[in-house]
């Protein structure tokens, strides 16, 4: 279990350029966040340090602009594409959230179904594996079963 104080980022990386690109990389997160607070923000994925809205392929979760919708956010540079998905974040159970990222295209995977594809603001530089999240006045908790990244 993370917990990040108020107002405060709470962030867990891990640096990942030796497979960025010349392979391809996959992340996948088996996470719980048991309550979408307000105003709260939080990204699963590749992400970048140290706020993950640069340079990223990851699930997002924006709840002041979104509500609880379920987001997939590619970024490149400060410019961002996201597809709302149409999903209802369930805080209720575990998720597995997966990204698999290649020089031409993200795709985006909830509980092993297929969620969205981006091709446009991909990354092209080393990121980390990581999550963060962020809320104005409560703090947040999320609980990670398992991590895996890899290669294929």
């Amino acid at each position: 279990m993370y917990t990040t104080n108020p107002t405060q980022y709470g962030f867990v990386y891990r640096s990942t350029p030796d497979h960025y690109l010349d392979k391809l990389p996959v992340v996948r997160w088996l996470a719980r966040i048991p309550a979408i607070e307000s105003a709260m923000r939080a990204s699963i994925g590749f992400v970048r340090p140290p706020y993950g809205a640069e340079d990223a392929a990851d699930f997002y979760i924006d709840e002041a602009s979104y509500g609880t919708e379920v987001l997939t956010r590619t970024s490149l540079a400060g410019v961002t594409t996201i597809t709302q998905t149409g999903i209802t974040f369930d805080s209720t159970s575990y998720h597995l959230f997966e990204v698999r990222l290649d020089p031409t295209q993200a795709l985006f995977y909830l509980n092993g179904s297929f969620v969205s594809q981006h091709t446009t603001n991909l990354p092209t530089s080393p990121t980390s594996v990581g999550f963060f999240l962020e809320s104005d006045s409560d703090p947040v908790v999320i609980y990670v079963d398992a991590l895996e990244d890899y290669s294929y």
